[in-house]
C-alpha cells in the first residue's frame, strides 16, 4: 500500500526518482506494489481449510489490505465491469468465508485482529456498493461480540441502508431502517456531536457549515451517518404518496443537499483525516447533481480538486467526466 500511495502522490515525485521526507527510493516503481500484492496471494489459497486462530487473524487481515489495493486500481479497469463486484480475486468472498466459519476458540479469545479486520472489511464495502451500485454483501458481525463501539453502530446501520437502497426498497424495510436512525440520533451520535457548529457565513462567501470534530473517529462516524440519512431521505419510498409530491421532493433535495455540504465541510476542515475525503467524494458522486448554485457548485468542485490533490485514490469516472470532461 505504501509503495503505491508513494508512486501516485505528484509531491513525492521528481523527475529522477520517487523522494520521501528527504530520501530517495530509486528502486521503487508502480510495479513494485504489484509485486508485493504477488507475494501476498499465496498466503490466501488455504483460507477455507486453516484452522488455526492466529493464521486465519492474519488471513483476513491480508484480505482486507488487499481489497484496499482493488480500490486503488479500480478506476483503471473496464467502465463494463463496474456492475460485477465478483470479477478477478474475490476477497470479500475469502473475508465472508473465514468470517462465517469462526471457531469458538475465536469468538472466545475475542481476536483482536480479526475483529478490526471485520470493521475495516466492512467500511471498505459500504463505500465499494455505494460507488458501484449494489447491495452491500458483508457478513454481520457474530452475535458474540456484543460491545460493538459506539462509532461502528454507525457504520453497520449504513451498511443495512446500502442493501435496502440497491435490493428490494421496501417501504417496511425503509420504516425499521428509520426506526434505527431515530435509536441512534437518541442514544449514540450525542457522543459524537461536534465541538463547535456555525453555519456558513453566506456574506463572507462561505458554502460549507464549520463543523469541528474531537477525534477521527467522530468525524468519520458521523460522516457514515450523514450518508445514511440522505439516502434515507432522498430514495423514501413516501415522497411519492405526499399530498403536494413536488413540494415534498423539494424539500427532500434540500435536506440532501444540506447533508452533502456538512460531509464535505468536515472534510474540508480535517484535513489530516483522509477517510473524511474520501466519504465527501462518495456523497458527491451520489448526490452532486442535487446542486444549481453556481457558488455550491464550485465548492463541491474545489473539494473534488483538493481529493485529487493529496489523495493516491484515482477519482472515480463519474465525478470526472463531471468536472472535468474526462
Amino acid at each position: 500500500m505504501s509503495a503505491r500511495h508513494l508512486c501516485r502522490v505528484e509531491k513525492y515525485k521528481t523527475s529522477r526518482e520517487i523522494v520521501y521526507r528527504g530520501q530517495p527510493l530509486p528502486n521503487l516503481s508502480s510495479h513494485s506494489a504489484v509485486e508485493y500484492m504477488l507475494k501476498c496471494i499465496p498466503v490466501l489459497k488455504d483460507f477455507h481449510t486453516t484452522e488455526d486462530g492466529e493464521t486465519r487473524e492474519l488471513i483476513v487481515t491480508t484480505a482486507v489490505i488487499l481489497r484496499h489495493f482493488e480500490e486503488l486500481d479500480d478506476e483503471d479497469e473496464d467502465p463494463a465491469l463496474d456492475s460485477r463486484p465478483d470479477e478477478g480475486v474475490n476477497f470479500l468472498a475469502i473475508l465472508n468465508a473465514v468470517l462465517r466459519s469462526l471457531t469458538s476458540d475465536d469468538l472466545i479469545n475475542r481476536r483482536e485482529l480479526l475483529i478490526a479486520s471485520y470493521w475495516v472489511a466492512l467500511r471498505q464495502e459500504v463505500y465499494y456498493a455505494l460507488r458501484k451500485g449494489y447491495p452491500a454483501q458483508m457478513v454481520e458481525p457474530p452475535a458474540e461480540w456484543s460491545d460493538i463501539s459506539p462509532a461502528n453502530r454507525i457504520v453497520f446501520h449504513t451498511s443495512q441502508v446500502t442493501k435496502w437502497l440497491f435490493d428490494d426498497k421496501s417501504e417496511s424495510g425503509w420504516h425499521k431502517l428509520k426506526e434505527q436512525e431515530e435509536y441512534l440520533d437518541q442514544y449514540v451520535t450525542g457522543r459524537f456531536e461536534p465541538i463547535l457548529h456555525r453555519p456558513p457565513d453566506r456574506v463572507l462567501g462561505e458554502v460549507f457549515p464549520t463543523m469541528w470534530y474531537a477525534s477521527p473517529i467522530a468525524l468519520t462516524g458521523m460522516q457514515h451517518m450523514m450518508i445514511a440519512k440522505m439516502i434515507l431521505t432522498a430514495e423514501s419510498p413516501l415522497l411519492s404518496q405526499a399530498e403536494d409530491v413536488r413540494a415534498a421532493y423539494r424539500k427532500a433535495e434540500g435536506e440532501v443537499r444540506s447533508l452533502v455540504l456538512q460531509v464535505c465541510g468536515t472534510a474540508v476542515q480535517h484535513p489530516d483525516t483522509q477517510p473524511g475525503l474520501v466519504n465527501a467524494i462518495l456523497a458527491i458522486q451520489m448526490y452532486g447533481s442535487y446542486f444549481t448554485d453556481p457558488w455550491e457548485q464550485e465548492a463541491l468542485k474545489k473539494t473534488v480538486q483538493m481529493f485529487k490533490d493529496c489523495q493516491a485514490w484515482p477519482l472515480p469516472k463519474a465525478l470526472r467526466e463531471r468536472y472535468y470532461g474526462s
